[in-house]
C-alpha cells in the first residue's frame, strides 16, 4: 500500500470529523424522531421507527429534526483512535500536541456520560435504541474500555486507569451470568440473561485488560470461565455463531464481522491475563484463519454475513484491518492483507469530502455517513494501520 494513499485518506477523514466535532447521526437513532413514551415503549411503532430509518437508502433525518449527537461508542472508538495517533507522533510538536488536546477532550467526555446507578462506571448508546432504551450495554462499554485502556497505555493518565478498572464492578456485579458445565456468559445487558458470544468476550478481555493494569488475581477465574464458555461453542471449521437462544437452544447463524470481534477478544485475553494455555492459541489461529479464508475476496472485498455477499458493509471492512493488523504475528499475510482491505476500501467508500459511505449494493450505493458506524470504526482502522506499519519498519 502507498503510504501517501494510507496518509491522504487518514487525514480527510480527521478533517471530517473534526469539522463535525464528533457529532453525527446513526444507523439506529430512528427512535430520536419522538419523545411520546407511549410510541418508545410500544414494541411495534418502537420497532418501525428504528427500521424506517435505518434501512432507508435515503437519510430522511434532516428532514424530521434528528439531529446530530455526539454518541459514547463513537466517543470511545474516536479516543482509541487518537491514542493511535499520540503514539505514533512522539514529542512536542503542534501535531502531536493537537492528538493530545483531542484525546484529553474525547477522555474528559466520556468520563462525564458514563451512567450512575450501577456498581462501576457504563454507557449506554446515547439515544434510545429498541428494548434496550437507555441502559448500557457490556458491547458499548468494553469498546470505551478499549480506547480508555489505550489512552492509558500512552499517556499513563491515573484517572483512566481509575476510570477504567472501577468498570469491574459493572461486569461482575450488575450483568447477568449464564452458566453451565463449560462455564459462564456474561449477559448483553443487565436487563436479563442471556448468550451472545461476542459480547461476553468483549466483557472477558476488559477484565484481562483491569487486570493487566491493577494485578487483582480475583479477575482471573470469571476471565478463564467466560473463555472457556464461548470456546467451548467454536465450530470445527473455526467459526462462532452469534449467540444461542436460551428458551429452545437454537443457534444464530450469523458470521460477519462479530467473529473479527471474538478473535480480537481472545488475542487480548491472551496477552493481558496471562493465559497461554495452548487450547485457547489453537482456537485463535482458527478462528483468525477462518474469517480471513471466509469473510473477505482476495480482493479486500468483504461479505455482508457468510456466505452471503452483498451489500459490502462499511463496518465489516473497519474490523477487517483492524482485526488482521492487531492478529499479524500469528500471520506476516495478514498484515498485507490489511493493507489490501483498507485499499479497496479507500477505492470504493471513501467519499471527496473524507467520510466512509455506510454500504456498497450490487447495484447502487449508501452514501449516507454514520459516525458511529462508519467515521469512528474507519478512524481506528486507519490509525492502527498506520501504527502496525510504523512499527513494523522501525
Amino acid at each position: 500500500m502507498d503510504p501517501a494513499v494510507l496518509d491522504k485518506a487518514l487525514l480527510s477523514l480527521l478533517r471530517y470529523v473534526e469539522a463535525n466535532e464528533y457529532k453525527g447521526y446513526d444507523l439506529y437513532d430512528g427512535l430520536k424522531i419522538t419523545n411520546n413514551s407511549f410510541l418508545l415503549k410500544n414494541r411495534y411503532t418502537n420497532l418501525f421507527f428504528t427500521q424506517v430509518f435505518k434501512r432507508n437508502p435515503v437519510n430522511l433525518r434532516p428532514y424530521v429534526g434528528i439531529t446530530k449527537t455526539r454518541m459514547p461508542k463513537a466517543m470511545g472508538l474516536f479516543l482509541d483512535a487518537y491514542s493511535n495517533l499520540i503514539a505514533c507522533h512522539p514529542g512536542d510538536t503542534a501535531e502531536s500536541n493537537h492528538y493530545k488536546k483531542q484525546g484529553e477532550f474525547l477522555f474528559n467526555w466520556l468520563a462525564g456520560s458514563s451512567l450512575t446507578g450501577y456498581h462501576g462506571p457504563c454507557w449506554n448508546f446515547g439515544f434510545n435504541y429498541t428494548f434496550m432504551m437507555d441502559k448500557p450495554t457490556i458491547v458499548i462499554t468494553s469498546i470505551i474500555c478499549r480506547g480508555l485502556f489505550n489512552y492509558y497505555q500512552v499517556t499513563k493518565s491515573e484517572k483512566a486507569k481509575e476510570l477504567l478498572a472501577g468498570v469491574s464492578g459493572f461486569i461482575l456485579k450488575d450483568l447477568h451470568q449464564y452458566e453451565n458445565e463449560h462455564g459462564i456468559c456474561f449477559s448483553y445487558t443487565p436487563i436479563k440473561k442471556d448468550i451472545c458470544f461476542n459480547a461476553s468476550m468483549l466483557a472477558a478481555e476488559t477484565l484481562a485488560k483491569i487486570y493487566s493494569i491493577t494485578h487483582d488475581e480475583s479477575l482471573i477465574e470469571p476471565i478463564r470461565r467466560a473463555t472457556d464458555f464461548t470456546l467451548a461453542y467454536q465450530k470445527p471449521d473455526g467459526r462462532w455463531n452469534y449467540s444461542i437462544d436460551l428458551n429452545t437452544g437454537v443457534q444464530r447463524p450469523q458470521v460477519d464481522f462479530h467473529q473479527g470481534y471474538v478473535v480480537e477478544s481472545l488475542y487480548d485475553i491472551i496477552r493481558y491475563a496471562g493465559l497461554n494455555d495452548p487450547n485457547y492459541r489453537e482456537a485463535l489461529e482458527k478462528g483468525t484463519a477462518f474469517y480471513f479464508r471466509e469473510q473477505f475476496f482476495p480482493s479486500g472485498q468483504s461479505k455482508r454475513r457468510i456466505p452471503r455477499i452483498w451489500p459490502v458493509d462499511i463496518h465489516n471492512q473497519a474490523q477487517g484491518i483492524i482485526t488482521f493488523c492487531k492478529l499479524q504475528s500469528l500471520d506476516p499475510a495478514y498484515l498485507e492483507f490489511a493493507k489490501t482491505i483498507a485499499n479497496w476500501t479507500i477505492d470504493h467508500m471513501q467519499h471527496p469530502t473524507g467520510y466512509f459511505y455506510y454500504q456498497v449494493h450490487r447495484r447502487y450505493t449508501i452514501r449516507i455517513s454514520y459516525m458511529r458506524w462508519a467515521q469512528a470504526w474507519m478512524l481506528l482502522s486507519l490509525t492502527q494501520l498506520q501504527e502496525a506499519l510504523q512499527k513494523t519498519a522501525a
